[in-house]
């Protein structure tokens, strides 16, 4: 798999002397689906029992092991930045989405398995009187 991330092309503008220059993605961009998802995650966490971790994630001996282990399991030749990137990618979206739900007045009521609202926070944002809400606080 080539190195090169992005391309640049000049063009000219309007059939005139000046040239712009255009920046292109790469094509050779990872594609993700559950099954390497799980195995990405699987390694990431073998790397943690091994104590090769730093304080935000794996250290580059724990990222070296992950990106051999997943290619020599996929033989998909995914770079080790392709790898990082895509475990901070996930990284991020939890800790959106656990910061979402304390700042949002959402959460989960574990004996019905529905979502939970505050009823005063409902109201505050929707305009309602909390007592004319049909559904129980939590």
């Amino acid at each position: 798999m080539p190195s090169a991330y992005i391309h640049l092309h000049k063009i000219h503008v309007d059939n005139t002397n000046k040239c712009q220059t255009l920046v292109q993605m790469s094509r050779d961009r990872a594609n993700w689906d559950d099954r390497k998802l799980s195995l990405m995650l699987d390694l990431v966490a073998k790397q943690k029992e091994l104590c090769h971790w730093g304080e935000k994630g794996p250290t580059s001996i724990g990222w070296t092991n992950i990106y051999r282990s997943f290619n020599d399991s996929t033989k998909l030749g995914y770079n080790k930045k392709q790898i990082q990137n895509k475990f901070n990618e996930l990284k991020r979206l939890y800790f959106n989405w656990r910061d979402g739900r304390k700042h949002t007045g959402l959460g989960r009521d574990p004996e019905a398995g529905e979502v939970a609202v505050d009823s005063v926070w409902y109201a505050a944002v929707h305009g309602v009187l909390a007592w004319t809400l049909s559904f129980n606080p939590r």
